[in-house]
């Protein structure tokens, strides 16, 4: 019985030891973004197929904004009904385009979150932003970033 316990204790600490994810990206907004030299509506139809691959349903767009929304995996759910909100609320995942015009180019900046709707109408969000996913959806954009300028220059 001791010598389970001191594998377990010896676990427990080599665990707690475990270096955390640094960013490997920098922003202006310190949210995922990029800037591409495209037509806006080319990022937009890129963005719009990209989400609906990824199962997320179109909710809302302007000319500035596209928000998208999608059912939690099990493990999502479980995750958000044990912080944010509870085994009654309606839970979701958030994912939200600002695009912006600038001398430069389309400058787009992601938000994700996760989203409970309680019984009562309160809505209570946490926002998406760990190191590990920051980095993942950074090295993303920057690939479509590089497809999307590569394809309208020879396009042209």
């Amino acid at each position: 019985m001791k010598k389970y316990l001191s594998l377990f204790t010896i676990l427990i600490i080599a665990s707690s030891c475990v270096t955390p994810i640094e960013r490997e990206y920098t922003t202006q907004s310190n949210n995922v973004e990029f800037t591409v030299d495209v037509p806006k509506e080319m990022v937009v139809n890129r963005l719009i197929s990209m989400m609906i691959d990824q199962n997320y349903n179109l909710t809302s767009q302007t000319a500035n904004n596209l928000t998208f929304e999608r059912e939690l995996t099990t493990g999502e759910e479980f995750q958000v009904a044990l912080t944010i909100g509870n085994s009654y609320s309606d839970n979701s995942r958030i994912g939200s385009y600002n695009l912006i015009d600038t001398p430069k180019g389309i400058r787009v900046i992601w938000k994700g979150y996760y989203s409970a709707r309680m019984i009562g109408g309160q809505v209570n969000t946490d926002q998406i932003d760990d190191n590990a996913t920051f980095n993942r959806n950074m090295a993303g954009f920057m690939r479509m970033k590089k497809e999307l300028e590569s394809s309208y220059n020879s396009s042209k």
